[in-house]
């Protein structure tokens, strides 16, 4: 089940974080802001808006609650570690959450890089579907 990260998991959580947007956006928070990145999870956790989830007492998937409005939830920061990835932990994360997210609102939506195969494939196991495609710019 989630829950929010403990005190004493907050850095790692941090981490997993930082880890998820190197491997999607080749951006490394780490190099400026790695403090304030254990400083916003902390703060996000005791909002409820970080979640992590445990397999065998390790924390196995993070996703964050992103932005929240009465007409949905956006979820975002979804990282498994990779020792962990292909065996299904976060497509069921991924149906817990949204059931329990679709209790309370219509829609819950996510930003995923569609060259990330695996991600797409567990967003979709977990009853996504493809809407209009995004593209990041860098100027």
């Amino acid at each position: 089940s989630l829950r929010p990260p403990r005190a004493d998991e907050v850095a790692l959580v941090a981490e997993m974080g930082a880890q998820m947007l190197v491997e999607d956006l080749r951006f490394d928070p780490r190099l400026i802001l790695r403090d304030r990145l254990r400083e916003r999870v902390a703060r996000r956790a005791a909002e409820g808006r970080v979640l992590v989830a445990e397999v065998d007492g390790e924390i196995a998937f993070r996703i964050e609650l992103a932005e929240r409005t009465t007409r949905g939830v956006q979820v975002g920061g979804t990282f498994v570690p990779p020792h962990l990835r292909g065996r299904g932990v976060a497509t069921r994360a991924m149906r817990g959450l949204c059931r329990r997210l679709l209790d309370a609102v219509p829609r819950v939506t996510l930003h995923c890089n569609e060259a990330n195969l695996p991600a797409v494939r567990c967003y979709e196991a977990a009853g996504f579907r493809r809407a209009a495609p995004f593209r990041l710019v860098s100027t």
